[in-house]
């Protein structure tokens, strides 16, 4: 009825939540932090930069490979969360289960090789430390 449909959240609200919700995350940061740790956000941006064009390359290499269309890969191989990916698939009308499967076997992955790439780290840090010394 007057073309307002009761599942939807107006954009504005969901513009307002944004908002509030970068105010809180940048709350938390201090000026001592920054000031004590210099290197932090070129660090982050560096990462978020390759982060992002890794997760490009593996979407041109798969999509490429298997003939899965690319913007579909793109968002299936994005970092990000699975309910955001959800959302944006939604949006895009893309495969939703395809972005949901390759968002859920991106998770599995990380949580179980976490630990194989820190024990790596820490091996090579002592190989390095052994060699100064």
């Amino acid at each position: 009825m007057n073309g307002v449909t009761l599942s939807e959240v107006p954009s504005w609200l969901t513009d307002f939540a944004q908002l509030m919700f970068g105010l809180i995350l940048g709350e938390r940061y201090e000026r001592a932090f920054f000031a004590k740790h210099k290197l932090f956000i070129p660090f982050a941006l560096v990462n978020a930069t390759f982060i992002i064009l890794a997760s490009a390359a593996v979407a041109l290499g798969i999509s490429w490979a298997f003939g899965i269309p690319l913007a579909t890969m793109i968002i299936a191989t994005a970092p990000g969360g699975m309910a955001e990916m959800a959302i944006v698939a939604q949006a895009l009308q893309m495969a939703i289960p395809t972005v949901m499967a390759f968002h859920l076997f991106r998770i599995i992955i990380v949580n179980m090789g976490t630990q194989y790439i820190y024990i790596a780290a820490m091996w090579v840090r002592g190989k390095r430390g052994s060699e100064n010394t």
